[in-house]
């Protein structure tokens, strides 16, 4: 039933029940509680729920601002390396150490930017060469057409030879020149080489033949 307290204003809730041992009423059990302690208990209940909303919201905001670092961080500096290999910069390394699909991306940005700083290396060093290369030709070429032009060879056999000596330097200049268009197939491997046998002492021929007019000049005999 519920009355009334006698000493405060709140009202109670009394349930009683007997205690009783074969067939006799031994005792009796009665619990008493205020009608305001369920507002009590929710009270408390939700000062209990709002405290762990509370520290739920700032273990989750710790937890995303790491998140976001851990994951923004690398990104970042995914996006520094892509701008500095867009404007030709290949030499930077992300080295980032992790094996998530952001490491995986990493390694890739990493291995490509070492082969593209390869190639480039590759098609400075073979366009140096091919410029080195061609000096010679051209400097034989010059040579052999100053002398006829300057009328210091006596025979026309030499004349001949100063002439197909002008012809084949020429037609190594067009064949290096070749080389250049078709390094880029080479980059891509769309070409393959073609080994063939060639005539060694033909080569050493012409080798003597495009510095016979710079030896001649100095009293040098060439012989092969």
């Amino acid at each position: 039933k519920i009355h009334p307290s006698i000493n405060y204003s709140d009202r109670y809730y009394y349930a009683a029940s007997p205690i009783i041992s074969n067939g006799k009423v031994l005792g009796g059990v009665m619990t008493v509680i205020s009608l305001s302690a369920p507002a009590d208990i929710r009270n408390r209940i939700s000062s209990t729920i709002l405290r762990s909303l509370l520290v739920s919201l700032l273990i989750s905001s710790i937890a995303a601002h790491f998140l976001s670092g851990n994951i923004t961080k690398p990104i970042r500096m995914m996006q520094n390396a892509a701008q500095k290999i867009a404007s030709g910069d290949f030499s930077g390394r992300l080295k980032i150490k992790r094996t998530d699909e952001i490491g995986i991306l990493a390694d890739a940005l990493d291995n490509m930017s070492e082969k593209l700083e390869n190639n480039i290396k590759q098609r400075l060093q073979l366009t140096a060469n091919i410029s080195h290369e061609i000096r010679t030709p051209l400097a034989s070429i010059q040579g052999c057409s100053e002398a006829l032009i300057d009328g210091i060879l006596d025979t026309e056999e030499d004349k001949e030879r100063y002439l197909k000596t002008i012809r084949d330097e020429a037609k190594r200049i067009s064949i290096l020149l070749k080389d250049l268009t078709e390094l880029s197939r080479f980059e891509t491997g769309d070409i393959e080489l073609e080994k063939a046998p060639f005539d060694a002492q033909a080569l050493i021929q012409r080798a003597v033949a495009s510095v016979e007019v710079f030896a001649g000049r100095k009293n040098i005999s060439i012989k092969a």
